[in-house]
């Protein structure tokens, strides 16, 4: 291996460290939830299977643990601070940036700002002890047989592979809450068009249901409106296809994040995001 030393180790070797455990996690993750949903689901944040949190985190245990891994208390209890704090940090940045919520743990017990919490704080602690211990070694052994030219050729491409892929799943995730605005603005060009006519609309927020209702609704406006039948089938019409093309033609973009992080909301349009999440568990197709 190249020798560029930081913190011990190879710039390079840390670099192998960090994307072997990657998609180690990325598999983990995967096989989880596509148990649970009975269907495969890319569980990553990046298009790739790859999970940079779980590099990350088994990176920063590698690196700052190590010293300490034969104590078997102090290692569990630093895995536990260490990879608390890298999640929770992660779920702050991406809140902040993308003013979204990607998972939620509020519903469990002793978690902090929903973005932790203590019992997978300690399944993750009693993880990171079985990788420092167990796995660790191997993947050490593994590493050390990449011979310096060739592994020289694997850290450009792959360095280039995750810039790329970490550059359009952040304009992906902009251009989803770019969709859910228009979307929303969709259906408040809607609402507003016939509150004109006093149609009684109740609480619904699906579009579709409202072509289903267009006759009863109609029937009700024309006692109190004076307004033709056909001008509202219109108005009806020409939103509903607003609504209809903003969803179907740009939704398929951003199914693997709405299905990868069933917990994803964006501020303020949570209503939205809710419509779009259970059309796309209606239509598979979508």
């Amino acid at each position: 291996m190249i020798n560029t030393p930081l913190l011990n180790s190879s710039v390079f070797t840390l670099f192998y460290y960090f994307v072997i455990y990657s998609f180690m996690g990325w598999c983990i993750e995967t096989v989880y939830a596509t148990i649970n949903k009975r269907e495969f689901v890319n569980r990553g944040f990046l298009h790739g299977p790859f999970c940079p949190i779980y590099g990350f985190g088994t990176l920063s245990i590698i690196v700052l643990l190590k010293p300490i891994e034969t104590n078997y208390i102090f290692l569990f209890l630093g895995s536990v601070f260490l990879t608390s704090f890298i999640e929770y940090i992660t779920g702050y940045i991406l809140e902040t940036a993308f003013n979204s919520t990607w998972w939620d743990y509020s519903d469990n017990s002793y978690n902090l700002h929903g973005r932790i919490c203590l019992s997978f704080s300690i399944i993750w602690g009693l993880v990171s002890m079985f990788i420092l211990k167990v796995v660790h070694p191997y993947i050490v052994y593994i590493v050390n047989l990449i011979p310096p030219y060739t592994g020289r050729i694997i850290f450009y491409i792959t360095l280039v592979y995750f810039i790329i892929d970490f550059t359009i799943t952040v304009i992906t995730i902009f251009k989803l809450r770019s969709l859910l605005t228009q979307l929303n603005t969709a259906y408040s060009d809607l609402t507003d068009k016939l509150s004109d006519f006093k149609l009684n609309l109740g609480n619904t927020r699906d579009i579709f249901e409202l072509k289903i209702r267009l006759d009863s609704l109609i029937e009700s406006a024309e006692m109190k409106v004076s307004k033709k039948k056909s001008e509202i089938e219109n108005i009806i019409k020409d939103l509903k296809f607003k609504y209809d093309s903003l969803f179907i033609k740009k939704c398929p973009d951003y199914l693997r994040l709405i299905k990868a992080f069933p917990n994803l909301s964006f501020k303020g349009l949570d209503s939205i995001l809710k419509d779009v999440k259970n059309k796309v568990h209606k239509n598979k197709k979508i």
